[in-house]
C-alpha cells in the first residue's frame, strides 16, 4: 500500500502570467523532485510575453503542457482551469503552484504523498491544500491565523 501513492497519477498546475524566467525556475525544481510529476499544465493567464515560444527553447521539459489564454482571467478562474484541465485528463493528484512559487526542497511532492497516505486521504477526497507563501524565512506574504510570522503560525 505505501509505494501505490507513488504510483499514482500526479500532475503540477503552474499559473503564469508575464513572468517567464520565474516559471522556468519553478518547472527545474519540479525536475529535481524524488518523486517525478507526470505533467506540468501551465495556465497562461493572457500574458504579453508568449509563455509557449519561451518554454519550447527550453530543455527536458517536454512533458510540459501549456493552456494559454487569450485574456487573464485572475488567479482564481486559472487555478480553477488548471484544475478542471488535470483532472479532465484523469490525473489523480493535482499539484498547483503559482510562477513565483517552487517546492522547497526536493522531497516537497514526496512529503506531500506520505502526508496524504499517512492520513488515509484518497485521491476521490480531491483535497485542497495551500502552502506558505514567503516573503523570506520568517514571514508569510498572506496573514495566516492572524499572523505573518512563520514561528507563530506553527505554534498555533
Amino acid at each position: 500500500m505505501e509505494g501505490e501513492i507513488y504510483n499514482m497519477s500526479t500532475c503540477g498546475v503552474i499559473v503564469t502570467y508575464n513572468r517567464n524566467e520565474l516559471l522556468i525556475n519553478n518547472i527545474k525544481a519540479n525536475l529535481k523532485q524524488i518523486v517525478k510529476l507526470d505533467k506540468i499544465i501551465v495556465i497562461d493567464n493572457g500574458s504579453d510575453d508568449i509563455v509557449s515560444d519561451f518554454l519550447a527553447k527550453q530543455k527536458n521539459i517536454d512533458f510540459v503542457e501549456v493552456v494559454r489564454l487569450d485574456k487573464n482571467i485572475g488567479c482564481s478562474g486559472a487555478f480553477a482551469l488548471g484544475m478542471r484541465t488535470a483532472f479532465e485528463k484523469g490525473f489523480e493528484w493535482v499539484y498547483m503552484m503559482d510562477d513565483d512559487g517552487m517546492p522547497s526542497n526536493e522531497y516537497t511532492i514526496k512529503e506531500l504523498l506520505d502526508y496524504l497516505h499517512s492520513n488515509k486521504i484518497s485521491s476521490d477526497n480531491k483535497v485542497i491544500a495551500n502552502s506558505f507563501v514567503c516573503f523570506n524565512e520568517k514571514e508569510v506574504s498572506i496573514k495566516v491565523l492572524g499572523e505573518y510570522d512563520i514561528e507563530k503560525i506553527i505554534k498555533n
